[in-house]
């Protein structure tokens, strides 16, 4: 099984000037870096696309950068590719019940995997069980995490664990 995985993607980050279409610079090519990356991966020709965390620079993301996520995710559906996320540290709530930017994605790309943070979570796949460990909300939290992962290890099949 091939897989590709991108991670750290920092959708609406900005610094800097603000371009003529007033737009920050810095966005944009965070933006397009994004898009470029998706593109790539998509040439490997995957059997499955991975989202390591951090597609969002913050936990509210902008409008923009949610339609940027939006268009890339919906390219890898298109390809027919199964996809894993999981939350990373900068787009993850600092409190659990504020709500997740992955959520929404989860409600809207119905078929991919989300593990948007807080809880791990395991992915079954042909051959492939997918551990996720999203970012969570303490250290503890996290090697509990991995303990849960070590026991629900599969014996039949290749394990990838997922981690920010």
């Amino acid at each position: 099984m091939k897989v590709v995985a991108i991670g750290d993607a920092h959708l609406g980050r900005n610094s800097g000037p603000i371009g003529a279409n007033g737009v920050n610079q810095r966005e944009l090519d965070f933006d397009e870096s994004f898009t470029r990356s998706v593109d790539l991966a998509l040439e490997q020709k995957p059997d499955l696309f991975v989202w390591l965390g951090d597609i969002f620079d913050k936990p509210n993301p902008s409008y923009r950068s949610y339609r940027v996520a939006q268009r890339e995710l919906g390219k890898i559906r298109d390809y027919g590719i199964p996809l894993v996320s999981i939350s990373g540290n900068h787009d993850t709530p600092r409190i659990a019940g504020t709500g997740s930017p992955y959520r929404p994605l989860q409600d809207a790309f119905n078929g991919f995997n989300f593990a948007p943070g807080f809880a791990y979570e395991a992915f079954k796949f042909p051959d492939l069980m997918v551990h996720c460990v999203p970012q969570m909300a303490s250290v503890q939290a996290t090697l509990d995490a991995l303990i849960e992962v070590k026991a629900n290890r599969s014996a039949d099949c290749v394990n990838l664990l997922l981690t920010h």
